[in-house]
């Protein structure tokens, strides 16, 4: 608490020191867990490029085992005994990629809910300044992967790959039949496989981020989501566990022109540990964390001023937020992309 014999000016100071302390020990905690979420993204993507390559040499095993030569046709006597020769081999490859994505994933939301949980303590024993150490219970592992598999938006962590994955291997039998129908050539027939999944076979090793409806984007979204998740369960548990010094926590949004009309009129909103508000992510893709609201935050906002929200950074810069499915209306020209620190660690972010 603040001590009550301090005079005006020191209090004010403190004050001053503590909350700047916070936002920015919280700025760093952001841009590490960005971080942590590009680095799981590219290990994402080598896995992608390693199963394509499996997929890859199924088609071409398909079509020499048959000797159909270069064409891919339903006229073919043998077509339905390739088809179910080929997408045998592909959903096993969807599998073991499957598996290796949630793995890989649940491994990096675990470490997600560990730099939430061990980054918040961190912003909480920078920011009170007491010189005292806040309460930090031991974190086992099995308390994270059940708050991880807990359900939530209707479905699991688990679910949300399953379904990915049972989605596209519908999809690829479309394709296949498809390309079959069609008469294309083994090349045609690699480029859907390719493009259902999100390579681009144009330039050898490349991820085609671009494709939105495809596998990897699916896994990247669900991947990117989930990590955000488990940082911000770490923090309101590292919160909860300092119940003594916080009231509760706050909604802090990115300032900039990719945060969507849902998120951004929650910025500064506080919510005691008991409100029925959720934390977030709100949505896929959902870049927003929460900050811990002192005991005292309403006199430290008396004496500092209260940080600027996402609404009153819009309205500076021209931007209107309407609920209208995503859209931002800017009045004149767009402003410039954010040159932040913070901003480039959350490049391939995009809000929904």
């Amino acid at each position: 608490t603040l001590p009550a014999q301090l005079d005006p000016v020191a209090l004010a100071r403190l004050s001053a020191i503590r909350t700047r302390a916070i936002r920015e020990s919280e700025a760093w905690v952001r841009s590490h867990i960005w971080a942590l979420e590009n680095a799981a993204i590219n290990t994402l993507g080598q896995i992608y490029l390693d199963a394509y390559r499996s997929m890859y040499a199924a088609l071409t095993d398909a079509f020499l085992r048959y000797g159909a030569g270069e064409t891919w046709a339903a006229t073919d006597a043998r077509f339905r005994e390739r088809t179910e020769y080929l997408l045998a081999q592909i959903r096993a490859d969807v599998e073991r990629l499957t598996d290796e994505a949630v793995a890989q994933a649940f491994d990096a939301a675990i470490r997600g809910y560990q730099a939430g949980y061990y980054g918040r303590a961190w912003v909480l024993e920078t920011g009170l300044r007491t010189g005292a150490l806040i309460d930090l219970p031991l974190l086992p592992v099995e308390a994270i992967r059940a708050a991880m598999l807990a359900p939530y938006l209707g479905g699991t962590f688990l679910d949300r790959f399953a379904q990915a994955r049972d989605e596209f291997v519908m999809r690829i039998r479309r394709s296949i039949v498809e390309s079959q129908i069609r008469g294309e050539s083994i090349y045609q027939a690699q480029k859907r496989l390719a493009a259902e999944l999100g390579i681009d076979i144009s330039r050898v090793g490349r991820i085609a981020r671009d494709a939105n409806k495809a596998l990897f984007a699916r896994t990247e979204m669900i991947a990117r989501t989930e990590i955000l998740r488990a940082s911000n369960l770490g923090a309101l548990s590292i919160y909860e566990a300092n119940r003594d010094v916080l009231e509760g926590w706050e909604w802090v949004v990115t300032l900039d022109e990719r945060t969507c009309p849902r998120c951004g009129p929650l910025d500064g909103q506080q919510f005691a540990f008991d409100a029925p508000q959720s934390p977030p992510p709100l949505h896929p893709r959902c870049r927003c964390t929460v900050t811990p609201v002192l005991i005292n935050s309403a006199l430290e906002q008396k004496i500092v001023g209260p940080r600027q929200t996402y609404t009153e950074w819009a309205e500076e810069r021209g931007i209107t937020i309407i609920n209208d499915g995503g859209v931002l209306r800017f009045r004149g020209a767009p402003p410039p992309k954010s040159p932040s620190d913070a901003a480039k660690q959350a490049a391939g972010l995009y809000a929904q």
